[in-house]
């Protein structure tokens, strides 16, 4: 099957361990599982703020330092060998609130050893005062139903400091009183919350399908800045073989055709409690290895037009496309090819030096507030094109004869999506760089109220070798002609993989996104990303002004 997100891979990772564990025939008790609460309890408080540094804070409030989002005091409570894993992150900013999810391999055991009903993979940092300080979660509010599991992926947004909705993936697995499974579903889900992020409401499910013919993955969501009651969720759904007749051309006799990819969207227009039927917006048949529609983004513009862009991938070659609509997401005008691109990495699988996976999906914003033009599109992605060099294990092991660096890209549009400049660098390697190539890579883009723009990712400039990661945001108050770039790291560090039993090996997330305050009020951007300390991955957050 073509290559899955980092939170699908991550659910099956998860799934294959616990098929071949001891855990599913000697669950914990319930003696045991209080007694682990007690220990924690001893331990340490849950649901405190992390302080910032007051020292470190100008008198508008910027921070100098990323504020940690997670409640790192959790990582260790019930295993050594798991729980430790906050990664993957996405934000959304209202007036003083600043709501920031994440993948979570601590939810999921928290969510499993204090059974709450359902699981989750997914976490929330919240915090009330502009992302200074965060009150991490314990995790997720999966419901009481054990049939349900939130499997990752996060996408967050907010239409006023109190209401935020939350989209993850979803399965559920229903079984009968002997263990038999009745009913299995793969889905997406919204979760909302009406006081800023601090408790949140059961999840909906907005699309489900057949598990056993259908893999609901890597969505994206958005609400209309025009009417909070619309919102819109886009996602890829990776059909089984031979799952759809129409998909179903296979040339060999006796094996089925597929598998069958689609690219679809649904909508609701009463803030989330009724969902549409999945409308296509693209689709491949028979797919071979390492092809794929997928990276879904969908954006709201200021008059309610809604975009939808996504990667077609073949191998190293990537596709960015484009469709708009301009009835609320009933239709949608043909697709638009933004650009062609080249993966970063080798061939195997898009993996960087270091050995964790990387992406060339868009990401988008759209100006709907400020002093630049109205409607304004932005699309950034990562784009290896420019500099690839010979590499003998790329070549010996994937028949890949080169490893290619990537760098962040920006494109934009000025006439809605119809034509797009031609993609530039948002800071290209010096010339004098000391090394053979430095990778960029998980792109994020918002605009702000002010109209400027921000284009946010990982770097590795600061090492030669190409080995230790910060991450950087690229500032632009010109409309993306020319940028500033800020650090946003106090130090390089250095990725570590394979440590944590519940993580896909190659793990390392497929985006941190970067966001504006919706409301307007404020200018600047906040932006979430992953730092390591001794192969320890936490969630941080900065808060940024142009």
């Amino acid at each position: 099957m073509p290559r899955l997100s980092s939170g699908g891979a991550n659910m099956f990772h998860i799934a294959k361990l616990l098929s071949d564990s001891s855990m599913l025939r000697a669950p914990l008790t319930a003696e045991g599982r209080a007694a682990l609460q007690k220990e924690l309890a001893k331990t340490h408080p849950r649901g405190q703020a992390v302080p910032s540094n007051e020292e470190e804070q100008t008198p508008e409030g910027h921070s100098r330092a990323p504020a940690l989002v997670n409640d790192a005091s959790l990582d260790y409570e019930f295993t050594r060998f798991s729980g430790f894993t906050q990664s993957e992150t996405s934000s959304a900013w209202c007036g003083d609130s600043v709501v920031v999810g994440f993948n979570d391999s601590g939810a999921f055991v928290r969510s499993t050893v204090e059974n709450v009903g359902g699981t989750s993979f997914t976490n929330v940092g919240v915090s009330h005062d502009r992302g200074r300080s965060f009150v991490g979660l314990p995790f997720l509010n999966p419901s009481s139903d054990p049939a349900v599991f939130l499997g990752g992926d996060p996408v967050l947004a907010c239409t006023d400091a109190h209401h935020f909705v939350y989209a993850s993936l979803f399965s559920q697995v229903d079984v009968d009183s002997e263990g038999n499974v009745t009913q299995a579903l793969s889905g997406i889900s919204v979760s909302r919350s009406q006081n800023g992020g601090t408790v949140w409401e059961n999840p909906i499910p907005v699309v489900t399908k057949d598990a056993n013919f259908h893999f609901l993955d890597k969505e994206w969501m958005a609400i209309d800045p025009r009417n909070s009651r619309n919102l819109y969720v886009t996602y890829t759904d990776f059909g089984a073989f031979g799952s759809d007749l129409e998909c179903n051309d296979s040339t060999i006799p006796g094996i089925p055709g597929g598998p069958d990819v689609r690219v679809e969207i649904v909508l609701s227009k009463d803030g989330g409690n009724s969902w549409s039927q999945p409308l296509l917006l693209d689709r491949r048949c028979n797919l071979g290895l390492e092809q794929n529609l997928s990276g879904t983004q969908v954006a709201v513009g200021p008059q309610g037009e809604v975009y939808v862009a996504y990667a077609a991938i073949d191998q190293k070659r990537v596709e960015e496309r484009i469709r708009r609509s301009d009835d609320g997401g009933d239709s949608f005008a043909p697709a638009v090819v933004v650009a062609q691109a080249t993966t970063a990495s080798s061939l195997g699988d898009f993996n960087l030096q270091g050995n964790f996976r990387t992406n060339a999906f868009p990401m988008l914003a759209v100006d709907s507030f400020g002093n630049a033009p109205r409607g304004t599109l932005y699309m950034t992605w990562t784009d290896a094109t420019r500099n690839q060099i010979a590499d003998l294990y790329a070549n010996f092991i994937f028949g890949d004869p080169v490893y290619s660096f990537g760098e962040v890209v920006l494109s934009i549009s000025r006439n809605g999506g119809k034509t797009w400049s031609i993609p530039k660098a948002v800071s290209p390697t010096p010339a004098d760089f000391a090394g053979a190539g430095r990778d960029q890579f998980m792109a994020g883009v918002a605009v702000d109220a002010a109209g400027e723009l921000a284009v946010c990712y990982s770097d590795r400039r600061n090492d030669p070798h190409n080995f230790a990661i910060d991450h950087y945001c690229s500032i632009s108050t010109n409309g993306g002609s020319s940028f500033h770039d800020v650090r946003e790291t106090p130090a390089s560090w250095s990725p570590g993989h394979h440590m944590d039993v519940f993580i896909n090996p190659g793990y390392m997330g497929d985006y941190d996104a970067v966001s504006s305050d919706i409301t307007g009020s404020r200018a600047g951007f906040f932006n979430s990303f992953q730092i390591q300390t001794n192969t320890n991955p936490d969630v941080y957050g900065i808060r940024l002004k142009p």
